[in-house]
């Protein structure tokens, strides 16, 4: 055999290494990806179902759920849902002042 094709022969069978390995962490990617997703999937439920930011920007707050994935995601669940309770509590003490 040639240089070359011991060469060639040396590239294919760590080509085939390499492969080996990635069908090994595709178990570890598909959960974390599922993961992600359905995180995505509730913040942009959210967003939609949501219509009062208290003066937030509801595009920015898209832009920042599709863009920074999965973070973007979680701080956006994590403060609206501050903002959720801030607005209720504010609502409570307004109701209790009409009464």
């Amino acid at each position: 055999m040639s240089f070359k094709r011991i060469e060639r022969l040396k590239w294919v069978l760590n080509m085939a290494d390499i492969l080996q390995e990635l069908g090994d962490l595709i178990w570890l990617i598909i959960p974390l990806l599922a993961i992600q997703l359905m995180v995505q999937g509730l913040a942009l439920w959210q967003w939609y179902k949501k219509k009062d930011y208290l003066g937030q920007n509801k595009m920015a707050w898209l832009l920042i759920i599709i863009f920074v994935n999965f973070f973007g995601a979680i701080i956006f669940l994590i403060y609206c849902q501050k903002i959720v309770i801030y607005s209720e509590t504010k609502e409570e003490e307004i109701d209790e002042w009409k009464v």
